[in-house]
């Protein structure tokens, strides 16, 4: 499993090596994926200043004809409010198509 989190726009990655690269260093195709999700996500909710977000694979990564993509994903944003904090957790269907293009739909847990 592995988690991004983004605090404060400083990105940590938590997570096993051997999750995100292969055995001659490049990062994976499992990897590739999920860095365009995640930074699709983050771009969408940078309007609304969040503070942290989360972010894993819940599935396999699914290879389609032509090079897309398509996994699913957790996500958990927690947002600066007024008078405290607003945390918001989502099941999402991320599709990387072969161009690179990133579409983030919701999906039921």
């Amino acid at each position: 499993m592995i988690w991004i989190k983004a605090v404060a726009a400083v990105l940590v990655v938590i997570g096993s090596a051997q999750a995100a690269a292969t055995t001659d260093g490049q990062p994976n195709d499992a990897m590739l994926s999920f860095t365009a999700c995640r930074k699709a996500i983050a771009e969408a909710a940078k309007p609304y200043t969040p503070l942290i977000i989360e972010a894993t694979i819940t599935g396999p990564i699914q290879r389609l004809f032509g090079g897309t993509r398509v996994t699913t994903l957790f996500v958990r944003i927690v947002y600066d409010r007024l008078g405290g904090h607003e945390t918001r957790r989502a099941h999402v269907t991320c599709t990387v198509d072969s161009t690179g293009v990133v579409t983030i739909e919701p999906r039921s847990p």
